[in-house]
């Protein structure tokens, strides 16, 4: 159908501003699609997570990510 399921909001610079996936379908690899996606058209991929989403923190470090700064 078209109903939209997972959204990214991304600078040109390759920085994610927001990343979504409906609760309903998570576990489907929709963010991570979305993420290599990005990564496919930008030389890096930045974004920021707070240190108390460990979901977030989880799904990045899966992902490849890497924490360089905690504030």
């Amino acid at each position: 159908n078209d109903r939209l399921v997972a959204f990214a909001s991304v600078r040109r610079d390759g920085y994610i501003l927001f990343l979504a996936v409906d609760p309903d379908h998570r576990g489907r690899g929709h963010a991570e699609r979305l993420v290599a996606d990005v990564a496919a058209n930008h030389r890096s991929v930045t974004c920021h997570a707070r240190t108390t989403n460990r979901r977030a923190l989880g799904f990045y470090e899966h992902l490849g990510f890497e924490v360089i700064r905690r504030i």
